[in-house]
């Protein structure tokens, strides 16, 4: 089974290096309306290719969807097998609960330590990014209390507490930490009906529009978003033959994706919903693919990005911001009108991924475990 989902982690690799190089483009490079637009003449034929092939890889947010749909799909994909195998088999909470700590905490307190002395170093001698809004009206977080590094800790960023200093993109891991405890739950009602469970996360998801003023605002913030990550675990259904539904017909759904890469949703709920199921539709391709035998060999090579993408995605923001204070630091506050630092500097953030890797994450994931 490992070798048939070996292109979901390629996926999950390449999902990774798309919102680092979203990142990169932001902190690296002067940008594209406020100052590619202004004086693009300026630029070189090669540059102006660059600038246009990287107006794709914009949509940061929204790859983050795709994380949340391939978490889903792993999470639930062990127990929709053994459900099928082995009828309703016993979940084990202390095992799961054990597994689901080992996997999120040690590459992201290492990334809350990394944070404070990258934007100590940082505000100290490379300021300008740290203390103004940039070029691209992004403006850097600058938290570093107590009571914010407790609500971190428990994963309430930007529900009741700020993120960690500069760290802005652990906004995801709130509501994946959230999702893993919501999960045995759903889990629950699954075991009795599919149909049931996704009825069940679809009132949520409905129930957040309502959003009484008694409801906290992790639970409104959590009930609207799990619905992304639910559709994942439909997909562990089908593949499980828990839904016979064929991913032929599942695939139509990534015809989304260039509708909404051109068409704005407004409601924020429900531009992620779509997304997802367009994501939900991408994912189907590729097994449909699969499974007429035509090779996802180009994910596949991918597999060693995915293998260290979450510390990837937890400690590159931190190390982008403080690049691009020296960098403006020595360009006398100017950022560059070429893209050649935004490779730098993604390629600087993976090879210290990589090796961080082995220290905070591999030793803690169970080899023998992809769905888990």
């Amino acid at each position: 089974m490992r070798t048939n989902t070996l292109f979901l982690d390629g996926l999950r690799g390449f999902a990774a290096l798309y919102v680092l190089l979203c990142h990169a483009r932001m902190f690296l490079w002067e940008g594209y309306s406020k100052g590619f637009l202004l004086h693009k003449n300026e630029y070189s034929i090669v540059n102006k290719i660059f600038v246009y092939l990287f107006t794709a890889v914009r949509f940061g947010h929204e790859m983050v969807l795709l994380f949340f749909v391939l978490s889903g799909f792993l999470i639930h994909l062990k127990y929709a097998k053994n459900i099928v195998n082995y009828g309703n088999e016993e979940f084990n909470w202390p095992c799961y609960l054990k597994r689901r700590l080992k996997r999120i905490y040690p590459p992201f307190l290492f990334s809350i330590l990394l944070t404070y002395c990258l934007d100590h170093i940082g505000r100290s001698y490379f300021p300008i990014p740290y203390y103004k809004v940039d070029p691209n009206d992004f403006s850097i977080g600058n938290a570093y209390d107590i009571k914010t590094l407790l609500g971190n800790l428990v994963f309430l960023m930007q529900a009741y507490v700020d993120p960690w200093g500069s760290n802005t993109p652990t906004w995801s891991l709130k509501f994946e930490w959230w999702f893993y405890m919501l999960y045995p739950f759903i889990l629950l009602v699954n075991r009795k009906s599919v149909l049931y469970s996704f009825g069940l996360v679809a009132a949520l998801f409905l129930f957040s529009f309502i959003r009484p003023p008694w409801m906290p605002e992790l639970f409104k913030q959590i009930f609207g978003a799990i619905i992304c990550w639910w559709l994942g675990a439909v997909l562990a259904d089908v593949y499980s033959k828990r839904i016979r539904i064929s991913f032929d017909a599942l695939s139509l759904f990534s015809l989304l994706l260039p509708f909404l890469a051109v068409y704005n949703v407004r409601s924020p709920q429900v531009h992620d919903l779509l997304w997802s199921v367009g994501f939900m539709g991408l994912i189907s391709s590729l097994f449909y693919l699969k499974s007429k035998g035509i090779s996802t060999n180009l994910l596949d090579k991918m597999k060693f990005l995915g293998d260290f993408s979450y510390t990837l995605y937890i400690i590159h923001f931190p190390i982008l911001i403080l690049l691009s204070g020296v960098l403006l630091k020595y360009t006398k506050g100017q950022y560059p009108q070429h893209l050649y630092y935004v490779f730098i500097g993604s390629l600087l953030c993976i090879l210290i991924s990589h090796l961080l890797h082995f220290i905070v994450e591999k030793p803690f994931v169970q080899k023998k475990s992809n769905a888990t």
